[in-house]
């Protein structure tokens, strides 16, 4: 029997990688417009802490097997792919290493990492403040950087608890008032209004939290990203109780989002680095026709045929290959996935084309 959809989180997640998108393709545009700056720092503050967010509320359950099918070999196999991009395609040398992330691959490997972690670290009482104050102390370290993630792995995992601990149906309640529609309004307006004159004191470096603050010359960063943290949290709060409940025509979107963001990346980089697009975009035509062309590529990239593409990617069945030597251990992950001998036929053909090279 096929699982009922969230609407409101596919909703919620619909908003978010469309957000993801437009911030990413306006970036080049950033220096030459100082609206487009200040937009994108907008997106920044909330887009990815509230998709790790929302990431934490699925995160529940953690099957070890699940997490490397869905999270780890995907990974694994695009930070493969875009080694190649970086060196041949795009010509931005770069060392081949598994455990530095290229480009967006970073929230794959921290997403496997926290939903390890964090069922004994919710039991942990008062961690999520400990958290915040870890991710503020953590930008002091210039050694904490991009290898592992380790600096996004600190810096966003409090949200994610966050959203571990998120009680839906009490926000529903206290959303379905007047007053609280009203409230998330008048925050998420302030806190635009305040951008809009101060965007300029906000580096995109520190919202991107992969960065210790020496490497980009800020004193005060602990300040801001203690800042940073309260705003970022009060504005997922606030857009999840404005955020539609019932199902629309893009909440689709939100089903697909892991083909959207695995693949928008490598679009992006592949227009900056081998094309000179974007000297023709520095109008205000120019900017209209990219913020549809980003709309475009959401509705692209979230089609059947690539969210069939991503589920093969995230379904190999290497469980299958440790336990090939064992029918009865073969029968009983087959029966837990519910797919019986059409899923065991299927196991049996990976095993005959990759024997091979797998088992030498």
């Amino acid at each position: 029997m096929k699982k009922e959809r969230d609407n409101y989180f596919d909703n919620f997640r619909a908003f978010l990688i469309v957000m993801v998108v437009i911030g990413h393709y306006f970036g080049p545009l950033a220096k030459q417009y100082e609206m487009i700056a200040c937009i994108q720092k907008i997106i920044f503050i909330f887009h990815m802490p509230a998709f790790v967010f929302i990431s934490g509320y699925f995160s529940k359950k953690n099957d070890w097997i699940k997490l490397i099918k869905t999270l780890l070999i995907p990974y694994l196999a695009l930070q493969i792919i875009f080694y190649f991009l970086y060196n041949y395609i795009w010509g931005v040398p770069k060392d081949f290493s598994l455990l530095t992330p290229g480009y967006t691959l970073w929230f794959l490997l921290c997403l496997f990492v926290w939903r390890i972690f964090v069922t004994k670290a919710a039991k942990i009482k008062g961690i999520i403040p400990i958290l915040f104050c870890i991710g503020i102390l953590a930008g002091f370290s210039p050694e904490i950087g991009t290898f592992f993630s380790l600096s996004r792995m600190i810096t966003f995992f409090p949200y994610f608890l966050l959203g571990y601990r998120f009680d839906k149906e009490k926000i529903m309640k206290w959303a379905d008032r007047k007053v609280s529609y009203i409230l998330a309004g008048a925050i998420l307006t302030a806190i635009t209004i305040w951008m809009a004159f101060n965007h300029t004191q906000i580096r995109i470096k520190l919202l991107e939290g992969c960065c210790s603050y020496d490497s980009i010359n800020l004193q005060d960063g602990w300040i801001q990203r203690g800042l940073l943290y309260l705003v970022s949290t009060v504005m997922i709060y606030a857009l999840a109780v404005l955020m539609p409940k019932k199902r629309h025509t893009f909440s689709y979107l939100g089903s697909r989002t892991m083909g959207i963001y695995m693949i928008h990346g490598a679009i992006f980089k592949t227009i900056v680095n081998c094309t000179n697009w974007y000297d023709y975009l520095k109008t205000p035509a120019g900017l209209m026709a990219l913020m549809l062309f980003s709309l475009a590529m959401c509705l692209i990239l979230s089609t059947k045929v690539v969210d069939r593409a991503v589920r093969v990617l995230t379904s190999v069945p290497f469980e299958y290959l440790i336990n090939e030597n064992d029918p009865v251990k073969q029968h009983r992950i087959g029966a837990q996935h519910g797919k019986g001998h059409d899923q065991r036929e299927t196991v049996a053909t990976y095993l005959t084309v990759f024997r091979p090279f797998i088992f030498r």
